[in-house]
């Protein structure tokens, strides 16, 4: 069904231009310029002369013939686009394999991380009780030799009249970069 449709619009089509081209005194479409749009050499049998019973046929058969390459030159068209397609389909389930490689990946690394937290929090939590048991001054000189982030880390986590303490008899200048450092972890 597909081919005749397709062999009734060419023919309408050739029918209609060659209709224009001989109203307008033009060369009317041929065989060869039909022939010279399709993809490989058609094979056509030789045209009789001019005027003969068999011209008729002949042009006929060379049209079909030109019908039958583009119809070929589809379908070859086709194929590559199911190859293509094919090639497609396995790149796209290759990139979904990887994808959800990459998922469980991270969330064996989000477990990770989690469980370094809470085995950082618990240090941290340690170190906190260790300097809240300590007296303020002994504490304040500690936490004068300290980074300023693991200070700060300390100070926040000690119970604010403790840590109130503390930073009091810390010198004035690590006592207001460190408070500084507290007041910008909080924003």
């Amino acid at each position: 069904m597909r081919t005749k449709v397709l062999t009734f619009l060419v023919l309408g089509k050739i029918v209609v231009l060659s209709l224009i081209l001989l109203r307008w005194d033009l060369e009317p479409l041929t065989t060869e310029s039909v022939l010279a749009e399709t993809r490989g050499p058609v094979h056509a049998e030789p045209e009789p002369e001019p005027g003969m019973k068999g011209d008729t046929q002949a042009e006929e058969r060379t049209l079909l013939s030109a019908i039958r390459q583009k119809e070929e030159d589809l379908r070859w068209k086709e194929e590559e686009l199911k190859k293509e397609k094919e090639r497609l389909e396995i790149i796209k389930t290759e990139i979904d394999k990887k994808i959800s490689e990459l998922e469980e990946l991270h969330r064996e690394i989000q477990k990770a991380l989690k469980r370094i937290d809470e085995f950082n929090s618990e240090k941290i939590r340690h170190i906190v009780k260790i300097y809240e048991s300590m007296s303020p001054e002994d504490a304040a000189r500690r936490l004068e030799r300290l980074s300023d982030d693991l200070a700060v880390m300390i100070l926040k986590s000690m119970k604010e009249k403790k840590a109130g303490k503390i930073l009091g008899l810390v010198n004035v200048e690590k006592s207001v970069k460190l408070s500084h450092l507290m007041k910008e972890e909080i924003r």
